[in-house]
């Protein structure tokens, strides 16, 4: 039989079902069996999971030693996340020097466990930060203690551009648990041209 605590059971190759019934085994003779299980979910309690896993073998007759019939591992298993963030800009174009764009920017933790220490990074070009709102987030290098489960972070950033020519504004997210999908850390690219103002040429006619 095996003791797997917590686990969802995927199969085995080798066997049939557990409890496994091998019907004979000559003297020798040896059966390698593999087994796939999901692996129970990590209490977030700030606390190492040490998750044990026991194996026993038992003959149908008198067996002279007990003592190897059973063997156990330890495994560790980490607290996972999965910080995801999507930026972007809700300002139509085109785009001007001195004009005034807004960018959304989501972040969400769909990993199984809680996520602290989120580290917000940006990465801006050619853009000058006027204000943040955020759920939590009031600067635009945003560091929060913690994201639970499917827990958001919804913020606006409104900017002005400096100079013409490509702006640019990104960011990436990354906690302190291990990440389970680092793809979806980081938008970014998330930006377009801009160029010098329309002239706006106002002739009074000064004539009498």
């Amino acid at each position: 039989w095996v003791d797997v605590p917590g686990a969802d059971w995927i199969g085995m190759s080798g066997c049939g079902s557990i409890p496994c019934e091998i019907a004979t085994m000559t003297a020798f003779d040896s059966i390698t069996m593999t087994a796939e299980m999901f692996l129970p979910i990590h209490p977030d309690n700030g606390q190492l999971f040490n998750w044990q896993v026991e194996v026993y073998a038992e003959p149908g007759q008198t067996d002279s030693d007990l003592s190897n019939n059973q063997s156990a591992k330890v495994i560790q298993i980490m607290p996972v996340a999965d910080m995801f963030v999507s930026v972007d800009l809700i300002t139509d174009p085109p785009y001007y020097i001195g004009q005034e764009v807004s960018y959304e920017v989501t972040a969400i933790n769909g990993g199984l466990n809680r996520a602290t220490q989120v580290d917000f990074t940006p990465n801006m070009t050619n853009l000058t930060l006027l204000w943040v709102a955020g759920d939590q987030c009031s600067d635009i290098n945003c560091q929060l203690s913690q994201m639970d489960f499917a827990q958001r972070e919804e913020m606006v950033l409104q900017f002005v551009i400096n100079n013409s020519g490509g702006f640019n504004f990104g960011y990436s997210v990354q906690a302190n648990e291990h990440d389970s999908n680092t793809s979806n850390n980081n938008d970014l690219t998330n930006g377009g041209n801009a160029s010098l103002p329309p002239n706006d040429l106002i002739f009074e006619n000064g004539f009498e």
